[in-house]
């Protein structure tokens, strides 16, 4: 008896991707693999609206999106949990991966993946498995353990929540130190420390960095 397909016959994919050319080659190439490229969307806003329209089975989504691809794929899978979402990322970094999984993102792919592990990564993470790389599995699992929020008291006396990431931001954001040098000290990207460094001044509500860092009595 022969077994049933493992994953959707066609598989249908929304492409967000603030370069034009990218989505077109993404587009082209999915196209002539089989899939139903239903949607494209050049930033976050965009990319939401044409998920909650064309409804597809897998979003793609570049992980610089202008907007913020945390932003989108929070919102994407909060409005169609049905919808898979899968980032692309220049390169693969612990806490890229990280800030994708915990906004709901089913999957993160390295930008240089090759054609034939995108189509499966695509048609996986439709069929509901996780598409994350191998070298980070154990320690994506358990840093996604250690990862609930705490609470922090500020110095007008609002209670927020951080991540144990938007912590180690924050404590450096006080001796005024710069992005790049947030990211030399922590290990990890200029973008990512970027990503939580957004999220931290959300919480606090301002967008300058010294009035955070009055704020902040960590």
């Amino acid at each position: 008896m022969a077994s049933a397909a493992p994953y959707p016959v066609r598989t249908s994919v929304l492409i967000a991707d603030t370069d034009h050319y990218v989505r077109a080659g993404i587009r082209v190439f999915l196209e002539d693999s089989g899939f139903d490229v239903c949607a494209e969307a050049g930033d976050a806003e965009h990319a939401i609206a044409a998920a909650l329209d064309v409804r597809p089975d897998v979003c793609l989504l570049d992980q610089d999106l202008t907007g913020s691809s945390v932003v989108a794929t929070r919102e994407i899978c909060r409005r169609l949990p049905h919808a898979a979402v899968v980032i692309m990322g220049g390169s693969v970094d612990r806490d890229g991966v990280l800030d994708a999984l915990r906004a709901g993102a089913q999957g993160y792919l390295s930008k240089d993946v090759d054609g034939q592990g995108l189509c499966h990564a695509l048609r996986g993470a439709a069929a509901g498995e996780a598409v994350i790389p191998r070298r980070l599995v154990t320690t994506i699992l358990g840093a996604l353990d250690e990862d609930d929020e705490s609470h922090a008291t500020l110095a007008d006396g609002r209670d927020i929540r951080l991540t144990a990431r938007e912590r180690d931001v924050a404590r450096l954001l006080q001796k005024q130190m710069s992005t790049a040098e947030m990211a030399a000290a922590l290990g990890i990207a200029a973008v990512t420390v970027r990503r939580h460094l957004q999220s931290l001044l959300r919480k606090l509500g301002t967008s300058d960095r010294a009035v955070a860092a009055r704020l902040l009595t960590l």
